[in-house]
């Protein structure tokens, strides 16, 4: 929790990534919140007469994950101006899996004002949802991990201005030789935030680019505090 300008800012964060055993806070031990996800397998409708076609991937919320969240976020939006939900989560590529979409939905119901996501190290696509954002996916500002040099190397960084009239500014950025991340400027910036418009687009979500940067139509206040 942290307070700015009177105001209290909540901000919770849950992972569905992790080694599943020893990693989960206790009330006796450190760790992690978990939002973990089931996986199942549905083969193709015509697997029986083309052997191998490939089974659509479902996943669901655990349940107890998803309640525990709720809880989480209903005391959270009761004692607090602002909640701001972290999720890690979700795999490489522009595909988003079911659980993603399902904790997203069920953090905004609940109460959140921002949801954002990472872990797949790809940009993935921007949701307005009830007039919250969801970020799926800021893909990666910083990775250390040698195993990653050279690899996904482009990211966003947001910028969430609360009140009245919120407003999400998307600036693209890339990971340099040094592994540092610089703003990407000229047809790089435009080719990524385009692709950001066009993931965007298929959960009916308006992303508009311009010299650089874009912006995030729908977002609506939902804040005690706005008169």
């Amino acid at each position: 929790m942290a307070e700015h300008g009177g105001r209290r800012i909540a901000f919770l964060a849950y992972t569905s990534i992790c080694w599943p055993v020893g990693q989960a806070a206790t009330e006796d031990s450190p760790g992690v919140a978990e939002a973990f996800a089931l996986t199942s397998y549905q083969p193709d409708y015509r697997v029986s007469d083309v052997p191998g076609r490939p089974p659509t991937i479902l996943t669901k919320p655990v349940p107890e994950h998803l309640g525990t969240l709720i809880t989480d976020l209903r005391r959270a939006r009761a004692e607090h101006d602002v909640v701001v939900v972290s999720m890690h989560w979700g795999i490489p590529g522009d595909r988003l899996a079911d659980y993603q979409i399902e904790y997203a939905h069920a953090a905004v119901e609940a109460g959140a004002d921002l949801v954002v996501g990472h872990g797949p190290h790809s940009v993935q696509a921007v949701e307005v949802y009830l007039g919250r954002a969801i970020l799926y996916s800021l893909g990666n500002l910083v990775f250390d991990w040698q195993a990653m040099r050279g690899r996904h190397l482009d990211g966003l960084v947001a910028t969430y201005t609360f009140g009245a009239s919120p407003e999400l500014v998307l600036t693209p950025v890339r990971r340099n030789a040094e592994n540092d991340a610089e703003p990407l400027t000229g047809p790089e910036a435009d080719d990524l935030l385009q692709q950001v418009a066009r993931l965007s687009a298929e959960r009916d979500t308006m992303v508009i680019a311009d010299a650089g940067f874009a912006t995030v139509n729908g977002l609506e206040s939902h804040h005690p505090f706005v008169q």
